[in-house]
């Protein structure tokens, strides 16, 4: 489920099969290997604070969710402007209000991510 480019291999791609999509077409069209790796490291970012949001409320941790997505919508900006033909990349909503509400479960992939011992460790 992950991709990987010119020695970057993802680790959240598998929340989201958009992403995955995304960049398969990205390198059937062609797109650089330069810009193929932006890709892929603006959105493993973005996808690791959906998961990071999650496995902090996990484990009780309070108070850093609102910078968690602040710092996503920051990066789903700088996704949308350098990748405009891949757009509009309104799957990000679903990432974003996942991380916003930990709680509840709007995209199973990410709530059943195995990555916190990963991430917080």
């Amino acid at each position: 489920m992950e991709r990987s480019v010119n020695g970057y291999k993802t680790k959240y791609f598998h929340v989201c099969g958009a992403s995955r999509a995304n960049f398969d077409q990205m390198k059937k069209d062609g797109v650089s290997t330069k810009l193929l790796k932006k890709f892929l490291q603006l959105e493993d970012s973005f996808l690791k604070g959906e998961v990071l949001s999650i496995c902090i409320h996990r484990k009780g941790i309070k108070g850093f969710q609102a910078d968690i997505v602040k710092n996503m919508k920051k990066i789903s900006s700088e996704i949308k402007k350098s990748f405009k033909k891949y757009g509009p990349f309104t799957y990000h909503n679903i990432h974003l209000k996942q991380a916003s509400t930990p709680s509840k479960s709007i995209n199973p992939a990410a709530q059943n991510s195995k990555s916190c011992s990963k991430l917080l460790n």
